[in-house]
């Protein structure tokens, strides 16, 4: 049985955001294909800390807060090696796979896994979404530094990799202009959804109800972190165009972030208090209800999309997917119905592209009803995460070989 360690900045037990969860279907994947699996993980919960058996793998967790970053590195660099034992045979593995740059480089400057294999994950570069979060109009030249030494640390935990994996053809593009990398090293395998956490709901009109959405109007839906790259402002925009043009909308936000205050701003100056509802951080357990009573999912990104797990929740849920031409969207939408892609990430294009979707695909209508039956078929064929394990079993076969295989 072959041992793998996955190295990840947050716990993939509860996962709260995409990387989150494509490190934990891979865990868990791996385990349930017969692996024996264990995640190192950072926490900002002190009493959260040690060792747990999460499912069918174990966790690591080890304490760094990220507010406060002396102590912050200070733990890095001492606390995730204290778990291997270089003279402990049970300290050994035949794999590590790596969704961060942080907690590798400090194992490794501790002495730890030297020469074991590495495979990364590469969901996005790390400069560039810090730059795109911290907009540097508001940081100023003193984050030259930090995008600098983000994108240093990132390209030697990838040039150490044996492999590197993406979820998107638009990643692997971008891990070759970024960091050099050689196409023989890279496997591209898309993400996936739960498909059977995320289905078809029984009565969308009862759950439309309990989520208080009004009736009479097109349900549009989008679930997003809320920063300047999200295109949320240009959303709220074309939203305000439609319904001055007397389309009956009401759109719903999930999710949480430093751009909330600001387009909630958006939305009082538009009047649209009555017809846009900010939902905060909506958890796991209620997403099949939003994605399943949503008319449409709209995914309105500015820029550096690398895949969107959102995109196959909600077509799992049978909900048509509206978005930009912009990363791992424009790849998940194109092979199902190109009309879906918005012709740009300008509000007067979402506009354009709800509305003529809209009109051909009224919500009450048997063609609308077809449309929801195609999604979640599209999710199946497509998007499981089998299949993606499945995918990831084959990258692991090309780069170890097991005891006994």
């Amino acid at each position: 049985m072959g041992k793998v360690l996955f190295i990840i900045d947050a716990s993939a037990a509860d996962p709260s955001s995409g990387a989150e969860m494509v490190c934990h279907q891979q865990a868990a994947g791996l385990a349930k294909a017969g692996l024996e699996v264990f995640v190192l993980a950072r926490t900002q919960d002190p009493a959260a800390t040690g060792i747990t058996r999460v499912a069918n793998f174990v966790e690591y967790r080890y304490f760094a807060p990220a507010d406060r970053p002396f102590r912050f590195f200070y733990d890095l660099l001492r606390r995730p090696a204290r778990f291997f034992d270089p003279e402990n045979p049970t300290s050994r593995f035949d794999l590590l796979i790596v969704h961060q740059p942080l907690g590798l480089l400090s194992l490794q400057l501790g002495g730890r896994f030297t020469r074991t294999p590495i495979l990364y994950v590469f969901h996005s570069p790390w400069h560039m979404e810090y730059s795109l979060k911290y907009d540097r109009k508001r940081t100023g030249p003193l984050s030259l530094p930090s995008v600098a030494i983000r994108r240093q640390l990132e390209r030697i935990a990838v040039k150490r990799a044996r492999k590197v994996m993406t979820l998107s053809r638009y990643m692997a593009h971008k891990l070759r202009t970024v960091h050099g990398l050689d196409e023989s090293r890279i496997r591209v395998n898309p993400g996936g959804a739960d498909l059977e956490r995320y289905r078809p709901l029984e009565d969308r009109r009862a759950v439309k109800e309990k989520l208080q959405l009004p009736s009479g109007s097109v349900h549009l839906f989008t679930l997003r972190n809320l920063e300047p790259r999200m295109g949320l402002d240009r959303l709220v925009e074309a939203a305000a165009a439609l319904i001055r043009r007397r389309i009956p909308l009401h759109l719903t936000i999930g999710g949480q972030g430093p751009e909330q205050r600001r387009l909630e701003r958006l939305v009082e100056e538009a009047n649209l208090t009555e017809r846009v509802r900010f939902t905060g951080f909506l958890p796991e357990s209620a997403l099949r209800d939003y994605y399943g009573a949503a008319d449409f999912f709209i995914l309105p990104t500015r820029k550096l999309e690398g895949f969107g797990l959102v995109t196959p929740e909600a077509m799992a849920c049978g909900t048509p997917v509206l978005g930009t031409p912009v990363g791992g969207t424009a790849e998940i939408l194109s092979l199902f119905e190109p009309d879906f892609l918005f012709a740009d990430a300008s509000a007067a294009a979402m506009a354009a592209g709800i509305e003529s979707t809209i009109g051909a695909y009224p919500v009450d209508g048997r063609q609308y009803r077809l449309l929801r039956d195609r999604c979640r078929q599209y999710a199946e064929n497509h998007y499981s995460w089998r299949r993606h394990v499945k995918q990831l079993s084959k990258t692991i076969q090309e780069m170890v070989r097991f005891d006994g295989t």
